[in-house]
């Protein structure tokens, strides 16, 4: 989400997007051995990203837990990069996944459990944040 700003042309607006709660980012930044409000305020940077590049708040939601995987996916592929134990994802190894006719398949395994259910399970935003306000509840 970092480099959001330089693909704006490529994000359309049924993209999907699932951040880490900021009311779950404390515990997360200690055992990252970071400031106790910087991934809060990371969020509410990507917030703003995502805004700009005129992705819709119904498509971006809370997840009410910390982060096991970052990932990306399309209708043919995805790309996977889990978080090791207390240390962030971008340290770690990724792996392209591809969809198969095989129905248990890595690709079908993640799309349900990591995207689908992650989904459904995760917290619509309130105006008031999506508008840079801190206010999550």
């Amino acid at each position: 989400l970092v480099y959001l700003s330089h693909y704006q042309q490529f994000i359309y607006k049924e993209t999907l997007v699932i951040l880490s709660h900021p009311n779950f980012t404390k515990e997360r930044a200690k055992q990252e051995e970071k400031e106790e409000d910087s991934i809060k305020k990371d969020i509410q940077q990507y917030i703003g990203e995502l805004r700009k590049t005129g992705v819709k708040k119904e498509n971006v939601r809370f997840f009410p837990g910390p982060p096991s995987v970052f990932g990306i996916a399309t209708s043919h592929a995805m790309l996977l990069n889990p978080y090791p134990l207390r240390d962030e994802s971008h340290g770690s190894f990724s792996l392209i996944a591809r969809k198969t006719e095989n129905e248990n398949g890595i690709y079908e395994q993640y799309l349900i459990n990591h995207f689908d259910r992650a989904w459904d399970y995760s917290i619509k935003i309130k105006n008031s944040y999506w508008n840079n306000n801190q206010k999550t509840k």
